[in-house]
């Protein structure tokens, strides 16, 4: 049944889910990130670790803005002024769980969709904005060059854009078959909007 479901569902659904971390109550906040982190270490491990080795700079960046610029009671007061704070140290917390709860989301979704179910999740999402202008295919297909670039290289900043010019994506060789939504795709992607509606109103 679950292979059955349209990925669209499950990307709309892990959205939905990342919005609802960024509402939790703080003092909830810790069990329901141990849980995301829990159950994300255990069914995608090297997504997870991937995904947090790539964000360490953003943690640090969050340590610093908030520890050193925080005012507060000093944690080492020999350093006077350069000292990081415990009020600055506690306001880190809230910010980085919320994070890393996400984290753990988007490597649930990273290891249990294809590129090929992103392409057509994306592509079913955002169909209804062709009366807008915007055309589906050809953002699928951009997409899907991008997700293949991705997928191949490591991010390196130092040699991206030589390996680009080097080892340049074909278009032409990038294909995809599109899945069309079935009637109980329908039906959950419109309980999800009723979701979706009625957590934006509450």
């Amino acid at each position: 049944m679950v292979k059955e479901i349209h990925p669209a569902v499950f990307v709309t659904a892990g959205f939905f889910l990342i919005l609802l971390l960024q509402t939790v109550a703080a003092g909830y906040l810790p069990w329901w990130t141990m849980l995301a982190g829990t159950v994300a270490l255990v069914s995608a491990p090297a997504d997870w670790r991937r995904i947090l080795r790539r964000l360490r700079f953003i943690f640090l960046a969050l340590l610093i803005l908030f520890a050193w610029q925080t005012p507060g009671t000093m944690i080492l007061p020999a350093l006077g002024s350069f000292s990081p704070t415990w009020d600055g140290l506690r306001a880190t917390t809230e910010p980085a769980l919320r994070l890393l709860a996400i984290v753990s989301v988007v490597a649930l979704m990273l290891r249990h969709l294809s590129i090929e179910d992103w392409v057509n999740s994306l592509f079913v999402l955002v169909f209804p904005l062709r009366l807008l202008g915007l055309d589906p295919e050809r953002f699928a297909v951009r997409l899907r060059l991008v997700l293949d670039y991705v997928e191949r290289r490591d991010l390196n900043w130092r040699n991206c854009l030589d390996e680009a010019l080097e080892d340049p994506v074909n278009p032409a060789e990038e294909t995809w078959s599109v899945h069309h939504l079935g009637w109980q795709d329908r039906i959950l992607l419109s309980i999800l909007g009723l979701l979706l509606a009625g957590w934006l109103l509450w």
